[in-house]
């Protein structure tokens, strides 16, 4: 199935937006490609940046799966008592002319992504520790 090609400033449905920089030297709609690896940031996802984490196998943009509407993104939100807390969300928003499709297989991350997706989840297991021995 294919589904429009997302692009920097493009929004998930928790209302994040891509941050640049994308893939400047393609540029879909006028704006740069946004890929699996690429940024994510807003209201929801206010810890730190998330990270694109799916995309279509079958169009490579600057090496990397190309992110469409339906690509999942992963992230931290600040949760009780300040602890980051793990938040998914997909994209929401694409280039409705251009479309991005595949043959419906899940596509690991790159090793650099997954790093990033496992940094993350060392943060919340650290500052949920932090927490545990203030209460104790």
């Amino acid at each position: 199935m294919s589904f429009p090609a997302a692009r920097v400033g493009d929004v998930t449905v928790t209302g994040d937006a891509i941050l640049p920089p994308g893939v400047p030297t393609v540029l879909i709609g006028g704006l740069p490609a946004a890929c699996v690896g690429d940024k994510v940031s807003g209201l929801v996802i206010n810890y730190a940046p998330g990270i694109i984490a799916t995309g279509g196998f079958t169009v490579l943009i600057g090496g990397r799966p190309a992110a469409r509407v339906t690509s999942m993104v992963n992230g931290l939100t600040i949760g009780p008592l300040g602890v980051p807390v793990p938040v998914a969300t997909t994209i929401l928003k694409g280039q409705p002319n251009v479309l991005i499709g595949d043959m419906g297989v899940a596509v690991p991350p790159p090793p650099e992504v997954q790093a990033q997706l496992t940094a993350m989840d060392e943060e919340v297991k650290r500052k949920k520790a932090e927490l545990e021995e203030k209460e104790s």
